[in-house]
């Protein structure tokens, strides 16, 4: 009977511990991609260096990703914007976009990293 109550805990345990990861994050074409993406990777570790807290926001409009690396000391808000490859959206050649991007949907950049903490 002491074996009984010794096992239970145990499998309960295992079962809770093989619980698959909810929060993954597939952006980009990678799972990941705070850790996947060279160029969002160097960003990220520059921010923790200088400590300087923030979040990286992940949106998907018409179709493509697109990340938002917000440092807490910035008002502006959406004014980091960067494509897959990690170019930076820019006025003013892509003022219709980013425009459209804060009108459409700015409260729907889904926090996926935190830095600088």
């Amino acid at each position: 009977m002491k074996f009984v109550r010794f096992l239970v805990p145990v499998l309960l345990l295992f079962a809770f511990a093989c619980k698959k990861d909810k929060n993954k994050i597939k952006a980009c074409g990678v799972d990941n991609p705070v850790e996947n993406l060279a160029w969002l990777k160097k960003a990220v570790d520059s921010m923790n260096t200088r400590k300087m807290p923030g979040d990286i926001g992940l949106l998907t409009f018409e179709g493509q990703d697109y990340f938002n690396i917000q440092p807490l000391l910035m008002s502006c808000y959406a004014c980091y914007i960067y494509r897959c490859d990690g170019t930076q959206l820019v006025h003013p050649a892509d003022s219709a976009l980013m425009r459209r991007i804060r009108m459409d949907s700015p409260d729907h950049f889904k926090v996926i990293a935190r830095f600088g903490y």
